[in-house]
């Protein structure tokens, strides 16, 4: 019998995930249990209440896991425990792909991750395989992370907060980022003062409104005009009508014609 244990959540969310013959059995996060909030893993250890929380649900035992599973470089097992190291651009696809109701499609996996922030992915059936799709610099989690702290949201959440604001706004403001944000060739193209304008338009959006969800809106709308614009460049190598995106928190599923 394969029990596999995967553990994420280097520097915060810690969790734990228990699949035993193929079947996701239970998962807990630490702070669902420690009621530390946001909680990261301990140097070298796991997330000891969450793992036993799952062995628990499972029926299993510590001495019954086949081997531990981790998607992140950051995290740090004994070496004692007997380890499988996957991709984390793999794992965001494999979340995205294997819990989705499609049989075939392409998933697009964008995460400001070190040393690679997006990847495209075909799967087919329980396989995955990376068409590494060109890209350079940073690309859309990033962008939206660094435009989420001029809001001076805080915390870990920051990006969500910047999400919840943004559905208060309106659209008018998109065309002031047009020249702003752009994406060609497989790269972001940024202008050097963005950081100045964006910074400007919320000044300008707080001062008329009392809040900044006018821009907070526009930004999330041009970020997502050029993600759509590269799933135009990608979709002709497609061989499926069926888009998966996941990265960093988000996971989406649809069929596109």
């Amino acid at each position: 019998m394969s029990t596999l244990l995967g553990i994420s959540g280097a520097t915060r969310n810690a969790c734990a995930a228990i699949c035993v013959d193929g079947q996701v059995v239970a998962a807990c996060e630490q702070e669902r249990l420690t009621r530390v909030r946001g909680v990261g893993l301990p140097t070298e250890g796991l997330p000891v209440e969450a793992v036993n929380q799952v062995l628990t649900l499972s029926r299993r035992r510590a001495g019954d896991v086949t081997s531990y599973v981790v998607g992140e470089p950051q995290v740090r097992l004994s070496g004692s425990l007997p380890t499988v190291v996957l991709d984390h651009h793999q794992a965001h696809a494999a979340t995205a792909f294997l819990t989705s109701p499609f049989d075939r499609a392409a998933v697009l996996v964008c995460d400001s991750h070190p040393g690679r922030e997006l990847s495209v992915w075909m799967g087919d059936g329980n396989r995955l395989d990376d068409q590494h799709w060109p890209w350079n610099g940073r690309a859309f989690a990033t962008l939206y992370s660094e435009c989420a702290s001029l809001f001076q949201c805080q915390g870990n959440g920051h990006a969500h907060a910047l999400e919840l604001l943004a559905h208060l706004g309106r659209g008018d403001q998109v065309e002031k980022l047009v020249q702003v944000f752009r994406q060609s060739d497989g790269a972001l193209e940024i202008e050097k003062d963005w950081q100045a304008r964006v910074q400007q338009m919320i000044e300008n959006d707080r001062q008329a409104h009392g809040h900044a969800a006018d821009t907070a809106m526009a930004v999330q709308r041009r970020i997502g005009e050029l993600l759509l614009d590269l799933v135009a460049e990608i979709r002709p190598a497609w061989t499926s009508t069926c888009c998966a995106s996941g990265g960093g928190s988000s996971t989406t599923r649809t069929s596109i014609r």
